[in-house]
């Protein structure tokens, strides 16, 4: 209810007073002349005027504050703007208002006009304390002339206040609130008044202060509630910018994630998809209005299928739908096969949960797919490669094993056809010394006889030689091969092999560099201790090989060394400028029964086979280099020859020599 304006206290003198206010004596006075009519009436008139003018001014002051207290302003603007409202309704020249705290238990001086605003924010006072705090613990007005105060009562304020106040009254700051069917008041603060001149406040001046008090509570209560509101909408605010933050966060996570993200409502529309999803079934190709559909309808399109059957998959079994049915789907049960718009086939996994709110409602699902389409690929390449070579390694031990046995098997007759064929030649030689002698006509069948012998000797020696190749593989095979180490010279060994070579093969040009004959009386032998045969037959076969491939007007290098570093190892270099071999082919050719698909025979070797080589020799050549604790190694450009090494670790002291017995 809006209370009621109420009027200053009336002029001692009315217009109705018996007696003129400016006459000095009473109007008995037989020396004074009673006033006509119109001289009484022109004061009176006066002095209404007067009081009709203070009591408009007042009513103005009053509406102003009123018109304050409704406005929306902070709580500091809305009491320095009440300040001086109350200034004027009141005509004092000090106001002081002081809000209770939280704790219900002590005031806080918030806004001052006139005498104590330095103390503004710094004063407080207990409930009960002092002249407010007696009026905050009675909730009644209190009006007191200074003289009628004690220190006590101005205790916790500014001495000047007790100095230079004449006049306080202060009155409580009370909001009513219904509660129920009753009204309860509820303290907020304490508005207080005073004069430095000397003046009595009346009872009409203090139902004036309480009205100006009730409006003051009131605005301060609003700008609690416009402040709390206020507050509350920048939380709201705050948390929907967060909310919006967080939620672009996931967004750029789920967008950037390699994983395909689709997230339904419980009809199974879906409410976001990410750009992995996109991709992965090729949407920009789907048909217009492919996200609007339901999820059978999608399903359809992209026939999904079971993993392992490819037979369709209802709805109800679908990775989403499960999950819309409270299912959290997840591992191999929730591979599932598709079509991508852009035709490709896919294996997909797709993980599925529900969501549901604070009160555990299902307001949606959440699937994520990994497409498994490459993995599953390669690991079924893998497979593949696996089956197949494990059935190549059988077919090589079978062929070995073959091999082996044919080997063995056609030693004994080889043995017995070489020894017919030296018989066969020792008679041929005796018939050519008769023939010359007795039939000098029949010599040139005798010589064509012989060379027919000669040729198929030079077969029975290259059957030999792969036989024995045959044998060293399967010993090699089963950890077999025998070696019988003595102290050598590698140089001189590595000599003999070349000029053997040299002999076998007088056009083609085999170079040396390795120390001279005979310089390991000057020490520069190169001591090993290994098998001499098997060592030979390696180098053998090094060039060989470095003369089948060589062309034939090319020279080759062979390089013999001792390094005396932290290895002390002894090496040998064959060095060839044939077609070179492709890097992807270097780490095969170790491997039996392989050669390189892209070198070709250019050059003859003597004993050898042409193109008909059983790809043994390096195979070989590596198990008698590693069963001597050496390493071999091939490097080769294509176009620029190759070089292949070995080496061996170095010995002690020669034989024959420095007190070494032989």
């Amino acid at each position: 209810m809006k209370p009621k304006t109420a009027a200053r206290p009336t002029s001692p003198t009315s217009p109705t007073s018996p007696t003129s206010p400016t006459s000095p004596t009473s109007p008995t006075s037989p020396t004074t002349r009673p006033p006509t009519p119109a001289e009484d009436s022109v004061p009176a008139l006066e002095a209404v005027r007067a009081e009709a003018a203070a009591t408009n001014a007042q009513l103005q002051a009053m509406q102003a504050l009123t018109d304050t207290a409704l406005s929306h302003l902070a709580l500091d603007d809305l009491l320095r703007e009440l300040l001086g409202r109350v200034t004027a309704v009141m005509d004092v020249d000090t106001v002081a208002i002081f809000l209770l705290e939280e704790d219900g238990q002590t005031l806080t001086l918030r806004a001052a006009r006139g005498l104590g605003e330095e103390d503004v924010g710094r004063v407080r006072v207990p409930m009960g304390q002092g002249f407010f705090g007696r009026v905050t613990a009675s909730r009644k007005p209190l009006i007191a002339d200074a003289d009628a105060l004690s220190d006590a009562d101005f205790e916790g304020l500014h001495p000047i206040l007790r100095e230079r106040l004449r006049t306080v009254a202060c009155v409580p700051l009370l909001v009513v609130d219904q509660v129920g069917d009753h009204l309860m008041s509820r303290l907020v603060g304490v508005l207080g008044v005073g004069s430095a001149a000397p003046r009595r406040f009346s009872e009409t001046d203090v139902q004036l202060l309480q009205r100006a008090g009730g409006r003051i509570a009131l605005a301060i209560d609003r700008a609690h509630l416009y402040a709390a509101e206020q507050d509350a909408r920048q939380r709201a605010q705050a948390s929907e910018a967060e909310a919006a933050e967080r939620a672009e966060h996931l967004r750029t996570i789920l967008e950037t994630m390699a994983d395909g993200v689709a997230v339904y409502d419980t009809q199974g529309r879906p409410l976001y998809i990410n750009r992995a999803y996109r991709e992965l079934y090729a949407v920009e190709r789907a048909p217009a209005g492919f996200e609007t559909m339901t999820h059978l309808d999608r399903a359809r399109l992209l026939a999904l299928r079971a993993a392992a059957t490819g037979a369709p998959i209802p709805f109800g079994d679908t990775p989403a739908g499960r999950a819309l049915r409270g299912e959290v789907v997840t591992g191999p049960c929730a591979d599932v096969r598709a079509r991508a718009f852009d035709g490709r086939e896919l294996e997909v996994n797709v993980s599925g949960a529900p969501l549901r709110d604070r009160e555990g409602h299902l307001v949606g699902v959440v699937c994520v797919l990994h497409d498994q389409t490459e993995r599953n690929r390669l690991a079924r390449e893998r497979e593949v490669a696996r089956t197949n070579e494990l059935a190549a390694r059988e077919v090589s031990r079978r062929l070995e094993a073959f091999l082996a046995t044919a080997a063995h098997d056609l030693r004994t007759p080889l043995s017995t056809t070489i020894g017919y064929l030296a018989l066969a030649q020792r008679q041929v030689e005796r018939l050519v010394d008769a023939v010359q002698q007795e039939s000098p006509s029949l010599v040139a069948h005798v010589d064509a006889v012989r060379h027919r012998l000669d040729d198929a000797d030079e077969g029975t020696e290259r059957l030999t030689r792969l036989l024995n190749l045959l044998f060293d593989t399967a010993a090699v095979r089963a950890d077999k091969l025998e070696l019988h180490r003595t102290p050598c010279d590698l140089a001189a060994l590595v000599h003999v092999q070349v000029a053997a070579l040299r002999m076998a093969a007088p056009d083609r040009t085999i170079r040396l560099h390795a120390p001279a004959e005979g310089a390991s009386s000057a020490g520069k032998s190169i001591p090993v201790a290994v098998d001499a045969d098997r060592i030979g037959q390696v180098v053998t076969n090094y060039l060989t090989n470095a003369l089948k491939y060589s062309p034939p007007d090319r020279p080759v290098d062979v390089a013999v060394e001792a390094r005396q570093g932290r290895a002390r190892m002894a090496r040998v270099a064959v060095c060839d400028q044939g077609p070179g071999i492709p890097k992807a082919e270097q780490a095969r050719v170790w491997e039996p029964f392989h050669r390189a698909p892209e070198v070709t025979v250019q050059g003859g070797a003597p004993g050898g086979t042409q193109n008909g080589s059983l790809g043994l020799g390096l195979h070989i050549s590596k198990a008698i280099v590693q069963a001597h604790g050496g390493r071999v190694g091939v490097k080769s450009t294509v176009g620029h020859g190759s070089t292949f090494w070995f080496t061996l670790p170095l010995s002690g002291l020669m034989p024959g020599r420095d007190g070494v017995a032989p």
